[in-house]
């Protein structure tokens, strides 16, 4: 039987790359990707005292184990927004929200 539509076939490959290009998919690897990132910039102890990072209408909200700590972030706060900023290549962070 003779394909009626006169479109080529897609590659499942082509299709993967849509898929994957597609804004749901692209939400989740931005949040991947800055999960994979905030270690860089707010190091190993920040790192490992943070329980919780999402990303919501580029608002960043983390959740972190200390209060004290929370506090002293705030003030680096906008170093932190340009520098994962800079690293992800676009401005996918306005502000975070401290837990």
């Amino acid at each position: 039987m003779k394909n009626t539509n006169h479109e080529d076939p897609k590659s499942i490959r082509d299709i993967l790359q849509d898929f994957k290009d597609g804004p749901s998919m692209q939400k989740g690897f931005k949040k991947l990707e800055i999960a994979q990132e905030w270690e860089h910039i707010v190091g190993p102890y920040v790192a490992k005292m943070t329980q919780k990072i999402n990303l919501q209408n580029q608002v960043l909200q983390v959740t972190l184990k200390s209060a004290l700590l929370r506090e002293e972030m705030r003030y680096g706060e906008a170093k932190i927004i340009d520098d994962l900023n800079q690293r992800l290549g676009d401005q996918t962070i306005t502000k975070i929200r401290w837990y």
